[in-house]
């Protein structure tokens, strides 16, 4: 039961620093023009990444020991005692954490992909025209009509 507090407490520490981390990509994301921090922040999220790679292959072979599925049912087949208790605590405070984890994650994308949206935008009113995800003509017949291409000098 020991063992299986310490790879749970791994994960409620891994799951907080990458919470603390999110919400940091998330402020950079809302004010920084620059994205300097936004740079900053997914490479300090690299290398946690991999940790919790390492934390995956070492509880799957402690439940695969066990012969369980998941962390949740090793627990809950224990008998009552303190360590139990301990352990339950930690995987709902661990569920909680990695709920808002999903949240700040969403968050962060929304937020990318309206950066993008805005982008786009901008790139369509310097070019006078509608332009796709590559930045080229959505409509070749219009780009022939313009007589000029998006990079061009005299745009």
């Amino acid at each position: 039961m020991r063992e299986a507090i310490k790879v749970i407490r791994k994960q409620m520490l891994l799951n907080t620093r990458l919470l603390e981390l999110f919400e940091a990509l998330r402020e950079a994301l809302r004010t920084d023009t620059s994205g300097r921090n936004v740079s900053r922040a997914v490479q300090q999220m690299e290398p946690l990444l991999s940790e919790f790679a390492k934390l995956e292959r070492e509880q799957q072979k402690f439940l695969g020991e066990r012969q369980k599925n998941n962390m949740w049912e090793f627990v809950q087949a224990q008998p009552s005692s303190v360590e139990r208790d301990v352990a339950l605590r930690l995987l709902q405070q661990l569920g909680d954490v990695q709920q808002r984890l999903r949240s700040e994650s969403e968050e962060s994308r929304l937020l990318l992909a309206r950066s993008k949206e805005f982008v786009d935008f901008h790139m369509n009113v310097l070019s006078e025209t509608q332009a796709g995800t590559t930045y080229g003509p959505q409509d070749a017949e219009r780009e022939r009509e313009r007589g000029m291409r998006l990079f061009d000098q005299n745009v």
